[in-house]
Parts: C-alpha cells; structure tokens; sequence
C-alpha cells in the first residue's frame, strides 16, 4: 500500500519539478527557521543556569532620558560594588 504512494509521489515530483521544488524549499526554509529559532530560546532560557540559587540573580541597570530619548544601559564604574554592598548588607 505504501510502496502505491511512494510511485505516485516520486512521479509527481518528476512531472512536475518547479512545483515539487517551490514545495520542498518551502519546507526546507521553515524546517531550519524552527530550528534557530527553537535554539535561540535554548539559549535564552538556559542563560546564568549554571550559577546556584539561579532564582535569586539579578541585574541592575540605569534608565535616563538623553535629549528627548529614554535610554538604558548596564555599566557601571567598579566602585559601585562596595557601595550597593554597604548599602544592602544581604548582598
């Protein structure tokens, strides 16, 4: 019963070959768009994972507005570390 598919199918890709390749790029591109995408949430997911007590890191940053625009950044100069752990001693 299956071997009656695979000839019907193997003969309408060679009669029809544009068509049987649109059709299978297709599904070659949405393949491998899952598969990054599917991989950049691993990624995402899995970040700072490694650390124990993954549940209580977190990040500190700055929000401001530069001449109409909100910004935000994350740097910070090094004295900040002795200063946020005087000021929060559970740090």
């Amino acid at each position: 019963m299956f071997e009656n598919y695979f000839k019907i199918g193997w003969r309408n890709l060679t009669k029809q070959k544009m068509y049987s390749s649109i059709k299978i790029g297709g599904f070659a591109l949405g393949i491998a768009a899952c598969f990054l995408i599917a991989l950049f949430l691993r990624d995402e997911l899995n970040y700072d994972t490694h650390y124990p007590d993954v549940d209580r890191i977190f990040r500190i940053y700055a929000s401001f507005t530069n001449e109409g625009t909100t910004e935000s950044e994350v740097s910070w100069q090094a004295p900040f570390a002795g200063a946020i752990k005087a000021d929060y001693p559970e740090i």
